[in-house]
């Protein structure tokens, strides 16, 4: 196990355990993650939740789940009581690992987490996992390809990888640039193409590579942008409502490479 706080062992991370122990996710407790009812409000939620279950409803309930940058999850707790599975977080951020291990004591969810450098991790969690998930990590380091690599030494043959970063090619860019541009540079800008093309770099065979979602500006992260600006991402998330309502009515509009909110890829580890 690394020593807690450590930089991972690849000099190209762009961010940092300061950085993330700087995040109000890494901060403050939340609710576990659910889908919650068929509202607009919930929308956005519903249609991630449609996604993964999509991908991971055929595995059997005694399949095991990791989910790498774990800090702060609310995640783990969710893929065991809808799956059934055996789930573990890695992150090297210690206060992220304390919240993420609070978040699943809560949520009556039993989770292995480990504070450790997801580059030289225990040995025992080689190969160990029939599933790897990653919400926002892969486009921290410059080695795109690198990092997938990395991340499927621990998935066992015929595992699967679901990754997912921030759309920062499109329009959630470009506001995450005009709040704050330190928490916008911590970021490689990926689109659905690189993400495919570095999985299969790393040797990964890439089932489906899109965009997720239509619209969502909630996942802009504020940073320490000035009040004015902070009115501007207000009305921001304001317009992801209206779209969302919009959407509840004639049914999801197409994700794109422009407004959509994240890119995504899912692979196999052959």
């Amino acid at each position: 196990m690394s020593n807690p706080g450590q930089t991972p062992s690849a000099s190209t991370d762009r961010a940092g355990s300061a950085y993330w122990n700087a995040q109000e996710t890494n901060k403050v407790l939340r609710s576990a993650f659910e889908p919650g009812p068929n509202t607009v409000r919930n929308f956005g939620r519903r249609t991630l939740d449609a996604f993964l279950t999509r991908h991971l409803e055929a595995f059997p309930s005694s399949s095991r789940l990791i989910e790498l940058g774990c800090g702060g999850s609310t995640m783990l707790p969710y893929f065991h009581k809808k799956f059934g599975f055996e789930v573990a977080g890695l992150d090297y951020s210690e206060q992220g690992c304390e919240l993420a291990g609070q978040i699943c004591r809560q949520n009556a969810c039993s989770a292995q987490i480990v504070c450790a450098d997801l580059f030289s991790a225990p040995a025992e969690m080689r190969l160990a996992f029939d599933v790897v998930v990653s919400f926002g990590l892969a486009e921290h380091f410059a080695d795109t390809a690198g990092c997938i690599r990395a991340f499927s030494s621990y998935l066992r043959n015929n595992g699967l990888m679901i990754t997912t970063v921030p759309n920062m090619a499109g329009l959630v860019g470009k506001l995450q640039k005009f709040a704050d541009r330190h928490v916008f540079d911590t970021h490689l800008v990926l689109g659905a193409p690189d993400l495919c093309a570095a999985h299969r770099e790393a040797g990964l065979t890439v089932l489906e590579c899109d965009y997720l979602s239509f619209m969502n500006f909630g996942v802009v992260n504020p940073g320490s942008a000035p009040v004015a600006k902070r009115l501007l991402l207000t009305a921001s998330r304001g317009l992801t409502g209206v779209c969302w309502a919009v959407e509840s009515m004639v049914g999801s509009l197409r994700a794109n490479s422009l407004t959509s909110p994240y890119a995504y890829c899912v692979a196999r580890k052959n």
